[in-house]
């Protein structure tokens, strides 16, 4: 007899949830290996995909707050590793916006063909300016200003491929976008 047969058990029964965020994680590193590598030659003007940002701020849209640190918290460290610059900031440039996207997302229609590109968009702000509160010597607000719209925009642009290629891998609980 298992344990979760018997009716006066204190836990209870396992229950089937496609939702596997564990599965999506792997993505961040994923995309951040696709943005260091070819993602850098696909700029505009400066300003360059934010793919792991990108990832972590659907997984927070897809899966809440919770998953959403994570993979920005693993977005940030992949981050400070390989540029060696200012690491509480970029850890917690990366963790905020996901942060805040995932408590919004019980609020948020994440189906809406707007909503992952505008998520994107305002998470790159969001992230920038973190970034430049928190350390301004390494990015003046001068640059800041020229460089956060085209920074936002290309996050607008790519938000809808990665959130196809995590949707897909996560399996999102009750929010399935291809099944």
């Amino acid at each position: 007899m298992r344990l979760f047969d018997r009716s006066s058990s204190p836990l209870l029964p396992p229950s089937h949830s496609p939702w596997k965020p564990y599965r999506a994680l792997p993505l961040v590193v994923a995309f951040h290996l696709l943005g260091t590598t070819w993602g850098k030659n696909l700029g505009w003007n400066g300003a360059n995909f934010d793919l792991p940002l990108a990832c972590a701020l659907c997984l927070a849209l897809l899966g809440g707050w919770e998953v959403g640190v994570w993979a920005g918290a693993l977005a940030g460290l992949l981050l400070m590793w390989t540029s060696w610059g200012n690491p509480g900031s970029l850890l917690f440039s990366r963790v905020l916006p996901p942060l805040l996207v995932g408590l919004l997302a019980p609020r948020l229609p994440a189906l809406h063909p707007l909503v992952p590109p505008l998520v994107g968009a305002v998470g790159a702000l969001v992230a920038d300016c973190a970034f430049v509160l928190l350390s301004p010597s390494a990015l003046p607000v001068g640059f800041w200003l020229d460089h956060a719209p085209r920074f936002a925009l290309l996050q607008f642009v790519v938000m809808w491929p990665v959130m196809a290629c995590v949707a897909r891998v996560a399996k999102a609980r009750k929010r399935l976008l291809f099944p």
